[in-house]
């Protein structure tokens, strides 16, 4: 009667023990699934060892594993805004003319990333890139606009505009 019992048990215990496992794999393969959109791309970051795969993948499902996550990046078109406007990246942009009048700009441009640069960009500049993005453009811009006198900035914007758009 006893070992009838144990028997009873065990098989009860070894249901309880599959059941449980099985439990736990679905919930493994479940989680090791991730997306991304049709406007995203992605870098797989691996939370175990802390690493990247250079590796950019585009809209879809993929199964990454347990402890891996996506960098997402946007695949539209992006815009950085220099003025006064509520959305705007940043107020507009004070610089100098060479004849050293002060001259303030109100700039956007647009940019897109480029995939086959996206594990390079994060890597040099981390999550923060539209930071160095902005703080390069300021630059370049308050740089090229010391090369125009104030004469010109009143007669000659087609052509700064130009000019500006290859600097």
């Amino acid at each position: 009667m006893e070992s009838m019992i144990n028997k009873e048990i065990m098989k009860y215990l070894c249901g309880c023990i599959c059941c449980t496992t099985c439990f736990i794999g679905f919930l493994l393969i479940i989680f090791g699934f991730s997306s991304l959109e049709a406007t995203e791309l992605g870098l797989n970051y691996s939370w175990i060892s802390k690493t990247i795969s250079p590796q950019v993948k585009e809209n879809g499902l993929y199964f990454i594993g347990i402890g891996h996550s996506f960098i997402k990046f946007p695949k539209t078109v992006q815009t950085i805004e220099f003025s006064n406007e509520p959305n705007s990246n940043r107020g507009p942009i004070e610089s100098r003319t060479s004849d050293g009048l002060e001259v303030t700009l109100e700039i956007s441009f647009q940019y897109i990333l480029q995939p086959d640069k996206l594990f390079t960009l994060y890597n040099t500049y981390g999550p923060k890139y539209t930071s160095v993005f902005q703080n390069i453009a300021i630059n370049l811009l308050t740089e090229e606009a010391t090369k125009y006198t104030a004469y010109n900035f009143f007669m000659d914007r087609g052509k700064i505009k130009d000019d500006f758009q290859f600097a």
